[in-house]
């Protein structure tokens, strides 16, 4: 075996005459930035593509648990005087001149561990790759099971589907059922291969990882006594890998679905015995060991190729051939018709059609997009002087309207006999006129030969064309107001057309660059929503995967315990990859870096790391989801005027929920006996507590109840190791889905009152010190009109979100006002109240609202409540940012466990318990 060319050890000499000659040649070459030669680039070219083409070096990779660099370059600087070139080494130059001597050993094994993480990490995300997609299938209907079959296989796989569902439909008419079976023996089958291979793999990463940590402070102090016990518990590893994954073929199912025969044993090569009891190796022996190291990484690579390919799986074309094939169906009918229809066939249709549509568009663009923007144009620049000349027609009617004025007031005179006053209306005259006007006319031909009927006539006359004017220049004025209208109505067809093109683009973009990230595996890597979303789903499954350690390493289940660590690392890597482009760009990557660092570090408690876990998602900005405006004002506005609200879309999976209210009903279903222990004289911890709410010295009505409370805090994050088994997983896995919604509500309420600072840990202990999740039991009862299964009240908790299941029964009151609401049940909806420490907060800016529950008579109910509350030792008073405006605070400053104490110290009492703060 031959060691590759960067792990090859160079004599101290040759070492330091190549760096002092490439150090020269550099220096030289920077006075000409211009190659010498052509041919130094293309060798250089040729160089650099067939060095990167050895090793699949990824952009990032999750660092290993070894000392800083600093502590390594102080640790060596000690020594550098005092070593000699003897040895192989390498020197490093900083500006002052002092050497720091780095020892080859050193560069070796660090580069042999990378390549060892990142070969396991990248193996390990090519079989969760693959093993969520027929996760996914494996939740889907019986039918969507056996449409994959058929339809989403390929043609061969349609064509055998088709064939084999007619020859048993035929035989024996079990056909569909005979289909159901195949398709989950398909799917069942790869998701246990990949299951298996997942939990090896992620094993052999957590216990390589936990090596380096162990050996990382001897592997910098002294790397040449270290590096063989390192190396030989590696080889170690190799060798418990190879009998955990060394012999899937054996195991392999009869009748199989998987095409083709397994790999061959997967056989590692192994340290000579000779080598393994020695703790001082020669170089060429440490050199013998690297390369046995990659020798079995590539067989791990190679073996682990054709596994997972086996078990893959279908590629984008596969799953959509039938939408290929339709298309390249349309589009071959398509080209066979236009090319019938071109001059190669000797038709001149195309050229006509083209002409036509030539014309058409020119036609439409003149008509619709420019003689209207012409018009508008017009319109706007000159209105001034079309204003000036409707002027000019207003004087032609004050012309009309004088004329008629002596008219009247002359034919007034010389009727009534004497003088008429000049400030009399035209009104008033008229009414003489037409007075004489009816005297004349009831002898028309004594009127016309010598009368005023004439005259009477001619007046009417004027009057009429003086009305015509009038309603001309109103019409007038109406049209020169409305040309612009008239403009823009000629312009909306264009607009639509343009609009709908616009859509038509945006979401193909949108459509491709979906696919591109989903081929590429980069849509967390984005700065939109659903990038956001993907990168807090990382965080939520580093801190299941945190909790399911700490749970399996409790219960003495190493392994498993080492494949959780082993799985937060996979996630860790990916979250480290997926984020240093943001993180960067706004100036979090150092701390963000640390964090990740943090979390993948062995010796660190699980309460640290779940600390951390929880800040990643409340301080990074690369990490914060992305609120809708439109929604956000919609939250707060229901906040203030009910205090109530349904949200939906909040990210928590359905099954979790269902998981959560299954687990209530499971533990309300044990024994008596068995849920006695958890009472609170039986109980050994105080982080979980089974009760009854009826308590006839302190409650008004009879409540029909019993509920599981689990407590979550900073100071019992480790309590849920004593929760209830049949509660435990469904619980710890609901509150860490829901604490994001959680901080996002709070965050969004806070904006809502001109709270703009980020949702620090001073402010978060102050508004979600502590969630208490209660499992609610409400069994059916006889009388359901004798009893309440909660009384009228509000909660003194700082917002609850309240999961309930199908049977309804919770009411809210509407403010001031005797009637009462029913909160109808909604499937996947979580319903959230205001609680009085928000309205003593943004001091009544935020109402809590007092509601109560009824039992059923026919069915058990149950709902989950999350009771987001202060620690204990805060003091809660309205925000010094609602009082920046000088408004007066409704509320004294109170610590809550008093006002904690106050409420459970009397019965449900509707809102009487805030005027407890209230000045």
């Amino acid at each position: 075996m031959e060691l590759s060319p960067r792990h090859e050890s160079p004599s101290g000499s040759k070492a330091l005459f190549s760096f002092y000659s490439k150090y020269i040649f550099n220096r030289l070459r920077s006075f000409f930035p211009i190659s010498v030669s052509p041919a130094d680039v293309f060798l250089s070219r040729i160089r650099n593509f067939y060095g990167t083409s050895k090793r699949r070096r990824r952009k990032t990779c999750l660092p290993l648990p070894l000392p800083s660099a600093a502590t390594t370059a102080s640790l060596d600087q000690s020594s550098a005087y005092e070593s000699t070139i003897t040895e192989p080494s390498f020197f490093i130059f900083f500006p002052i001149f002092l050497p720091v001597r780095i020892t080859s050993e050193a560069c070796k094994i660090s580069d042999v561990l990378e390549d060892i993480i990142e070969h396991a990490l990248q193996n390990l995300h090519s079989i969760q790759k693959n093993l969520g997609f027929w996760q996914s299938r494996a939740e889907g209907s019986s039918a969507q099971k056996a449409y994959f079959m058929i339809c989403e296989r390929g043609p061969s796989a349609f064509i055998s589907g088709t064939l084999q569902l007619i020859r048993d439909s035929l035989a024996d008419g079990s056909s569909v059922q005979k289909l159901y079976f195949s398709a989950s023996s398909h799917i069942s089958e790869r998701i246990s291969v990949l299951t298996s291979l997942r939990y090896s793999m992620a094993t052999f990463l957590a216990k390589v990882y936990m090596e380096v940590d162990r050996f990382g402070e001897d592997l910098v102090k002294d790397p040449k006594n270290s590096l063989p016990s390192l190396l030989v518990a590696i080889n170690d590893l190799f060798l418990s890998l190879e009998a955990s994954i060394g012999h899937f073929h054996a195991n392999r199912q009869s009748g199989s679905s998987v095409d083709g025969s397994y790999s061959l044993p997967l056989m590692f090569a192994k340290l000579p015995e000779v080598n393994q009891g020695d703790s001082q190796w020669t170089d060429c022996e440490i050199t013998d060991a690297i390369n046995l190291i990659y020798e079995n990484l590539r067989r791990l690579d190679s073996y682990l190729s054709v596994l997972v390919f086996k078990h893959r799986k279908p590629r984008k074309v596969t799953l959509h051939w039938m939408r290929y094939s339709c298309g390249v169906f349309g589009i071959t009918v398509g080209s066979l018709w236009l090319l019938r229809h071109s001059r190669l066939m000797g038709s001149s249709d195309i050229d006509n059609w083209i002409r036509e549509a030539k014309d058409s568009t020119i036609s439409f663009w003149n008509d619709h997009v420019e003689q209207p923007v012409l018009a508008i144009r017009d319109e706007l620049f000159e209105t001034f002087r079309k204003r000036q000349k409707g002027v000019m027609e207003r004087e032609e009617v004050q012309l009309t309207a004088d004329s008629l004025h002596r008219m009247l007031l002359t034919f007034s005179e010389q009727t009534v006999g004497k003088k008429i006053p000049a400030n009399t209306s035209d009104q008033e005259m008229l009414e003489i006129v037409m007075a004489r006007y009816e005297k004349e006319i009831s002898h028309p031909i004594q009127g016309l030969m010598g009368g005023e009927l004439v005259r009477g006539l001619l007046i009417q006359v004027q009057k009429l064309k003086l009305d015509i004017e009038e309603a001309m220049l109103e019409l007038d004025q109406i049209l020169r107001a409305n040309e612009i209208n008239f403009a823009i109505l000629a312009a909306l067809p264009a607009f639509f057309l343009s609009l709908v093109l616009a859509m038509l683009v945006r979401a193909w973009f949108k459509q491709a660059s979906s696919c591109l990230s989903t081929f590429l595996d980069t849509r967390a890597e984005g700065r939109g929503r659903v990038a956001r979303v993907q990168r807090r789903l990382l965080v939520v499954e580093i801190e299941r995967a945190i909790m399911q350690f700490q749970i399996c390493k409790d219960q003495g289940l190493e392994n498993d315990a080492q494949c959780m660590y082993g799985l937060a690392l996979c996630f860790l890597d990916s979250l480290y990859c997926v984020v240093e482009n943001h993180a960067k760009a706004t100036g979090e990557w150092i701390c963000l870096r640390q964090d990740i660092v943090d979390l993948a570090k062995p010796g660190l408690e699980t309460q640290q790391k779940l600390s951390i876990a929880s800040r990643l998602v409340r301080v990074y900005d690369c990490l914060l989801p992305s609120a809708d405006p439109k929604v956000a004002e919609s939250i707060c506005e229901a906040a203030k005027k009910w205090g109530f609200f349904q949200i939906i879309n909040h990210g928590v999976p359905i099954e979790v929920l269902e998981n959560v209210k299954r687990a209530s009903h499971d533990f309300f279903e044990l024994p008596a006996e068995e849920r006695r222990k958890y009472l609170k004289e039986n109980c050994s911890t105080e982080t979980v507590m089974l009760k009854t709410s009826f308590n006839p010295l302190a409650e008004k009505v009879l409540e029909w109840k019993d509920y599981l409370v689990h407590f979550v805090g900073p100071e019992n994050d480790e309590g849920f190791k004593l929760w209830p088994s049949v509660s435990r997983d469904p619980v710890l896995e609901y509150i860490i889905r829901i604490k994001p919604v959680i901080r996002t509500l709070l965050k969004v309420l806070l904006n809502g009152i001109n709270v703009k600072q980020q949702l620090d840990e001073a402010r978060e202990s102050a508004l979600m010190g502590s969630l208490v999740t209660s499992l609610l039991y409400y069994p059916k009862c006889p009388n359901p009109d004798l009893a309440a299964g909660v009384g009228p009240h509000s909660d003194i908790s700082s917002i609850t979100v309240l999961l309930q299941d199908d049977v309804g029964g919770l009411y809210v009151r509407v403010s001031e006002t005797d009637r009462w609401v029913h909160v109808a049940p909604t499937e996947g909806s979580l319903v959230v109240n205001i609680g009085d420490v928000l309205q003593i907060m943004s001091n009544d800016r935020y109402k809590s609202v007092e509601h109560r529950v009824f039992v059923s008579g026919s069915k058990n109910r149950v709902s989950v409540p999350v009771f987001v509350n202060p620690s204990s030792d805060v003091v809660i008073g309205p925000l010094p940012e609602v009082m920046e405006d000088g408004e007066k605070p409704k509320y004294k400053r109170v610590v809550y466990s008093d006002y904690f104490n106050y409420f459970f110290s009397k019965g449900h009492d509707g809102k009487l318990t805030i005027d407890y703060a209230r000045i």
